[in-house]
């Protein structure tokens, strides 16, 4: 359908001159000349093609029966944009509302229920919902404006993506428990690789840790490809091979309760930096803004 070309304070005046009776009088309540309110009408009437008014020199101006329809819709269409406005200062002015944040699966479950917590004592209003997603599902998110931010690594976004760096990340191998290299504590990825990997497998994070080996040349082979994170450090507690991760590890144990050690890697390995990471450009509501000020402060690995 076509867009009628109107204004809301077209629509004003013509709800106006109709409660007034005349041009005269809604100009006094609007304190707006009637050479601007007559010129409105005019366009109303010609923006609809028929006459909203009949003007009778002594009793002034008369709706037509379609007038008093288009009154009816006008005056509608006024009071939701007061409704509009209403919401539209309430969400500039106050921490209220919720807030959609994406956060990376490896960190998600690590960072997003403090933060949460956090974020209810300060702002009793507004409500965090966190979902946990891989990177390229943020990115996804963040281009529909499904979320309002991400945490997430610095793994390659593109120019329309602004990234905030909290704190990095380096990286590690895992190995169960009287592995002979976790009672090392360091090994090389030559001598991890002399067992099978377990691969996290999630978009852009699978490549970012097979480039580890082809940096060095070291030839490795996959036993198992899984995209949770808890799956990986449960098959290695098992015995079933090593794994390479950046995420921390705060717990000694795999989810199955069977222990787990982190090791050092001898090489130089590429580290991550996490951080948030938001569409260049966009103004955040007031409580996304403030959520985003609450994770720069509490956001510690």
């Amino acid at each position: 359908m076509p867009i009628r070309n109107f204004t809301l304070k077209q629509l004003n005046y013509l709800v106006q001159v109709s409660q007034a009776g005349s041009i005269t009088d809604a100009g006094r309540v609007l304190n707006v000349s009637q050479p601007s309110i007559s010129t409105a009408i005019a366009h109303l009437e010609a923006v609809f093609g028929f006459s909203l008014f009949v003007r009778q020199h002594a009793k002034g101006l008369t709706l037509t029966p379609e007038g008093r329809n288009v009154v009816a819709a006008a005056q509608r269409v006024l009071d939701e944009a007061e409704v509009l406005g209403q919401f539209a200062e309430e969400m500039s002015g106050d921490v209220s509302g919720v807030v959609e944040i994406g956060c990376v699966i490896t960190l998600a479950p690590i960072l997003m229920p403090s933060v949460i917590a956090e974020a209810g004592k300060r702002y009793p209003k507004a409500q965090i919902k966190a979902h946990a997603m891989s990177h390229v599902e943020m990115i996804n998110a963040l281009n529909s404006g499904a979320m309002a931010m991400a945490l997430t690594y610095d793994l390659p976004t593109g120019p329309e993506f602004d990234f905030m760096p909290l704190q990095t990340l380096e990286s590690y191998a895992l190995l169960p428990k009287g592995h002979p290299l976790a009672n090392r504590g360091r090994a090389s990825l030559h001598e991890l690789a002399q067992d099978p990997l377990i691969l996290l497998d999630l978009p852009m994070t699978a490549d970012f840790f097979e480039s580890m080996f082809r940096l060095y040349d070291v030839p490795y082979r996959i036993a198992h490809r899984t995209p949770s994170p808890q799956m990986v450090r449960a098959m290695v507690a098992n015995g079933l091979g090593f794994a390479l991760f950046n995420a921390p590890l705060l717990d000694d144990t795999a989810v199955d309760g069977r222990p787990i050690r982190r090791v050092e890697v001898e090489e130089k390995l590429p580290n991550v930096t996490c951080g948030i990471l938001t569409q260049k450009g966009r103004v955040l509501s007031n409580a996304a803004g403030e959520m985003k000020k609450l994770i720069k402060e509490t956001v510690r690995l």
